[in-house]
């Protein structure tokens, strides 16, 4: 769901504040695609489908989060006054945009983004809340 709503976010951005011919649009948004097919491509060689995929929406969100930081600062250099960036965001125009780049720092500080290893070898030590659950149940029976 996080990722749905990250992904209508920056579809958001790009079509009201960056890209305003639809051409251009489409080609970002295939070359976008792209490069996650091609990533997905690359690490599904060496990992599981699943983690291969989480590891490349962890890359984009990571991505987005960046540019984000960037679009902050020229919002708010645009708007010189910390008074006028609030009325701004009030209009409703970042809102949204804040909220999911705090989505994506809680999510970019599970783990490094490029520390595919590292990042592995934690999802790996720890079994997910279901096998816990699961393994709680037995040991109760």
């Amino acid at each position: 769901i996080i990722l749905i709503v990250v992904h209508h976010e920056i579809g958001h951005i790009i079509n009201n504040h960056i890209i305003k011919s639809a051409t251009i649009r489409i080609i970002f948004f295939t070359l976008i695609a792209g490069l996650a097919g091609l990533g997905y491509k690359k690490l599904s060689r060496h990992y599981n489908g699943l983690v291969a995929l989480t590891l490349i929406n962890a890359m984009l969100l990571g991505a987005y989060q960046i540019w984000m930081h960037f679009y902050m600062i020229y919002v708010s250099q645009r708007y010189e006054y910390e008074a006028d960036f609030n009325a701004y965001a009030k209009e409703g125009y970042l809102n949204s945009h804040i909220e999911s780049g705090r989505i994506i720092h809680l999510l970019a500080g599970y783990g490094t983004l490029f520390d595919y290893e590292n990042w592995i070898a934690r999802f790996r030590r720890h079994p997910s809340p279901c096998k816990r659950i699961f393994a709680a149940r037995e040991y109760a029976k």
